[in-house]
């Protein structure tokens, strides 16, 4: 490590391969199967990220918020949210401040839902951690927690530190 709060290439390799891993794993063949072995349909599982999106948007929430934080595009993110409404697990409402637009808020369905597939998902990384110390599980809190609002960031637009 450089000691100047700047990473050296070989630690950026590194880094960089690990959080590959972890992305890699969570989009695996096998979590799917895990989380399908929770019982939920698949169309539940994929439409996860959109109810979860409609979730914890802070209010109004539109299609481009929903957009936006699932980085699909703008008639990807439509098809899925018809698809939500279809199941539903989403409503649609005009919006009171604009007549032109719509928001969406989750059904108590949709909350089940995505509450269901949240608890699958946790089942996985509690076998992720099963033998961790209780300091190990803090540190991996403390890393993800410090990297959050960055991946916030970055996915927001400043260059000041984007790929």
């Amino acid at each position: 490590m450089s000691g100047t709060g700047a990473a050296d290439r070989s630690e950026l390799e590194r880094i960089d391969a690990g959080l590959l891993a972890v992305a890699h794993f969570f989009a695996s063949r096998e979590v799917r199967e895990l989380v399908q072995g929770a019982g939920l349909p698949a169309e539940t599982r994929a439409l996860f990220p959109a109810l979860r999106a409609v979730r914890d948007l802070a209010p109004p929430v539109s299609t481009k918020d929903v957009q936006q934080e699932i980085g699909l595009s703008h008639p990807a993110t439509c098809r899925v949210i018809d698809r939500c409404v279809a199941q539903g697990f989403v409503a649609r409402a005009v919006s009171t401040v604009d007549r032109r637009h719509t928001v969406l808020a989750l059904t108590p369905a949709g909350q089940e839902a995505a509450g269901q597939v949240e608890a699958a998902r946790r089942a996985v990384v509690a076998r992720l951690v099963e033998g961790w110390s209780d300091a190990e599980r803090v540190a991996l809190m403390r890393c993800l927690q410090r990297l959050e609002p960055e991946l916030a960031r970055v996915r927001g637009g400043d260059s000041r530190s984007a790929p």
